[in-house]
């Protein structure tokens, strides 16, 4: 699934005292949770009222390469230190020292929590200016700093903790027995160490984009939810509806709930 949607519908006025609700669309809670499809969820969004997401899409897609472009150098740092660290242990240590590595995560953490802040703003304008178009005037309601500042230490550290353990796996793998014994009448124990963090950083360099990619994105996933809802939240009275429009690879639920009205 791509990143959770948000923006319009309506509920019609019963007097002319009645002030006009915002419509507003939701989708789910997080990136697979369900909405009720047999209580609530009843009332179709007319079709002409059906919300234009494609600038919450672009907005997601957008950070999500620029942030993936800034984490590769991070990473590439990441893999160099677990290399040496694995060279050193080679050296000195023994095998399960492999189970110390690790690396200061603090610079990923850092470019997560920004990117999730920039399409957190992004999120929140864009239903400012859904509400606008239907005359509404609110203001945008950015997703809590502490609340982001923890996702994004604990993606960064999920990801660090992944090439650690590719090392550590990749370092068991090579540094065998037999390599290990013939250091004290063979090759100095350095350039065994050598040869062992050699294909350690090539292993971690030979890995795809995939885990940050996936990581990082349910962070700005999260962020844009955040920036819609609690935006939303702090708005007139509205009428909630779930949209799934933008989902690739929708499931029944998903597809049950879309365009019906959740509630006000």
């Amino acid at each position: 699934h791509v990143p959770p949607k948000v923006p319009e519908p309506a509920v019609p006025r019963e007097t002319e005292e009645d002030a006009p609700p915002l419509r507003v669309v939701s989708n789910r809670a997080s990136r697979h949770h369900h909405w009720p499809t047999t209580t609530n969820a009843t009332t179709s969004l007319p079709e002409e009222d059906q919300p234009d997401l494609s600038d919450v899409q672009e907005s997601w897609e957008r950070h999500l390469e620029e942030a993936l472009t800034a984490w590769e150098p991070i990473s590439n740092g990441w893999k160099e230190d677990l290399a040496d660290q694995v060279r050193r242990l080679v050296a000195t240590g023994s095998k399960p020292d492999l189970l110390t590595l690790d690396v200061d995560t603090r610079d990923g953490a850092v470019l997560i929590q920004q990117a999730m802040h920039s399409v957190g703003i992004e999120a929140a304008q864009h239903v400012v200016r859904e509400a606008a178009a239907q005359d509404v005037e609110i203001s945008p309601v950015l997703p809590s700093a502490s609340g982001m500042a923890d996702i994004a230490t604990t993606a960064a550290g999920l990801l660090a903790e992944g090439l650690a353990f590719t090392a550590a796996r990749e370092a068991l793998r090579v540094w065998n027995p037999q390599a290990d014994a013939v250091r004290t009448s063979g090759p100095p124990r350095n350039a065994l160490a050598d040869d062992v963090a050699a294909l350690v950083l090539e292993q971690l360099r030979a890995l795809s984009n995939a885990q940050p990619k996936v990581t990082i994105g349910s962070t700005l996933t999260q962020a844009q939810r955040q920036g819609r809802i609690s935006t939303l939240a702090a708005a007139p009275t509205t009428a909630w509806y779930a949209s799934e429009q933008l989902d690739k690879n929708t499931c029944v639920n998903c597809r049950a709930v879309h365009g019906k009205w959740l509630g006000n």
